[in-house]
């Protein structure tokens, strides 16, 4: 093949019709001949000194690797004629600041820019179409303009783009791409129109400065790590109608403070806000008719408001891991709340078919089960339910405990009270309790409880059989020092016996830090034991209360 060469050294064929190398040493500006109809790939890989290109008329496409690593190559001079850049054409071109792209722009493949680290700006083309990774690496790209016609954002299409601060995505567009802006850690704004469909894995993963999201109301799939790592995003509005479960949680950051949900959101999925812990409120309108599994799993709000429609099914389903357990027609989640440690108010509309409310109190809607007091109550609390369902009361400021009628007390249900010194089961005279059951852990960890009053009717009290109720669980290799820091046989240093009770209830016998007891005329029987370590104990010596009486009273205690 028989070639030319100018005075630049650049070699071209012997009719001038394509330009085949330029020299490495090429540098300052140059133009390209008008006779030039095709560029060879690579033709200028590698010129590490040219500034400025000029292209004909002549010219339709540019080709692979044209520009490569024209490392100082600070501007390219387009004309109407261009329609495509292949792959790779500008990649690493690091001092190019700023391109007009011509109109007639259609095709722009796959990192055609890529690590163009001074392009500040660009505008691309209604009619261009970029392949994946077209802008990758380009750090410095502040803003660009998207084309209304573009269906998808591609893949990879701004990865990296660390300087890029906000993003409008245009109303046409149905899916955002795999990393498609992955790493733009400058990104504070993006603004999705409800055209968007389908968010992929990765899509906004590491944006670190973005500080709020709407998705809007035709999503329908949003992929696992779609937003990982976006530490400082703060708002989410969520008005997706129809958006299927989330395969696990995608959001990671415990910045998230508030969660819009729209008024026309019937279906909130599955792990939707899953470990987002530093969430202040949640609240489910009453628009809202079904909840997917552990959509607020291990979220610790402040505020939580139940619309109109959180059936015990939904209910169950909210916060989650959890057990099911069943009070008369109602199914609740026995452990709903159990990292709800901030938890002050519940508020359930008046509509509720299952639940209420009161002073941020959560009961079922006959007002006979506590499902969860609010984490604002401190100082006393008086309780008169059937049931306190298990970790309804966790990590209360309260000092003092009124149990006023039956009841069950479910698993950790008072468990992480610190302040909690004193608990009375009744009242006084003729305000006894008929019948009692404690549920294992129920007072775990109830550091300072060291005083009890007893008024329960004989024989009708019930306790798990398998673990301490008091404490925790005492494996074969738990120390000595572990069950006295938690086991309730140790903390209770005074117990008050109620005017109801004849016969001593057999767990006292486990107290082994009480040292005196009084015994009221009542107490006809003390067959389940006295405290083990008891210094003094004090009867009632009328004729009356010793004729009752069917022990015999011994000074060698």
């Amino acid at each position: 093949m028989f070639y030319t060469v100018d005075q630049y050294g650049v070699r071209f064929s012997e009719d001038k019709t394509e330009l085949i190398m330029a020299p490495k040493t090429l540098s300052g500006d140059y133009v390209i001949p008008e006779t030039v109809m095709e560029i060879h790939a690579s033709a200028f890989d590698s010129c590490k000194n040219l500034e400025r290109i000029t292209l004909p008329n002549t010219i339709s496409k540019l080709g692979m690797g044209t520009f490569r690593c024209c490392e100082n190559l600070k501007t390219v001079i387009f004309t109407s004629s261009i329609v495509s850049i292949a792959h790779s054409c500008f990649a690493s071109c690091y001092s190019l600041q700023e391109i007009q792209l011509p109109k007639t722009l259609v095709k722009i493949d796959k990192q055609a820019f890529f690590e163009c680290r001074s392009l500040e700006h660009i505008d691309l083309p209604d009619n261009c179409i970029c392949d994946e990774q077209t802008f990758e690496g380009c750090i410095s790209l502040k803003a660009v303009t998207i084309p209304s016609s573009w269906t998808e954002i591609p893949k990879g299409i701004f990865l990296r783009c660390e300087s890029l601060e906000n993003i409008i995505i245009p109303n046409q567009v149905l899916k955002i791409a795999e990393n498609a802006f992955a790493n733009c850690t400058s990104l504070f704004h993006i603004y999705m129109e409800d055209s968007v469909t389908d968010i992929a894995t990765n899509a906004f993963a590491n944006c670190n400065r973005l500080n709020q999201i709407r998705f809007g109301l035709n999503l329908k799939h949003v992929e696992t790590n779609s937003f990982s790592n976006c530490n400082n995003i703060r708002t989410i509005y969520w008005d997706a109608v129809a958006c299927s479960d989330f395969e696990d949680h995608i959001f990671f950051s415990e910045s998230i403070k508030n969660c819009h949900i729209g008024n026309n959101v019937k279906y909130i999925p599955a792990h939707f806000c899953q470990y987002l812990n530093g969430l202040e409120e949640i609240v489910i309108p009453n628009n809202v008719e079904r909840i997917g599994n552990y959509a607020f799993m291990r979220c610790n709000p402040r505020y939580v408001y139940l619309g109109k429609n959180i059936t015990s099914e939904n209910f169950s389903k909210l916060f989650g891991p959890y057990w099911e357990l069943e009070t008369k027609d109602v199914k609740y989640a026995s452990n709903l709340f159990y990292y709800c440690n901030r938890l002050e108010t519940i508020e359930v509309s008046i509509h509720n078919p299952c639940y209420t409310s009161l002073n941020g109190n959560l009961y079922t809607k006959d007002m006979c089960t506590l499902l969860k007091v609010g984490n604002s109550k401190k100082g006393k609390l008086e309780l008169s339910v059937d049931r306190i369902v298990d970790f309804a009361c966790t990590n209360l400021d309260i000092t003092e405990l009124y149990i006023l009628r039956s009841c069950e007390i479910g698993k950790f249900a008072f468990s992480g009270c610190h302040e909690l010194q004193r608990i009375y089961f009744g009242k006084e005279y003729k305000m006894h309790i008929d019948k009692l059951k404690i549920e294992s852990f129920a007072f775990y960890d109830c550091q300072k409880l060291s005083s009890m009053y007893w008024n329960v009717k004989d024989g009708n009290f019930v306790v798990s059989d398998s673990y301490q109720i008091w404490g925790m669980y005492c494996g074969s290799d738990t120390t000595e020092h572990q069950i006295r820091e938690y086991d309730f046989s140790y903390q209770i240093t005074k117990l008050e016996i109620g005017r109801d009770v004849s016969m001593l209830p057999s767990f006292v016998s486990k107290f082994l830090n009480i040292k005196s007891l009084t015994i009221p005329k009542n107490i006809i029987d003390v067959e389940g034991g006295l405290p083990p370590n008891l210094k003094e104990l004090k009867l009632d010596n009328t004729e009356e209360a010793i004729n009752a009486r069917k022990f015999i009273y011994k000074d060698n205690l």
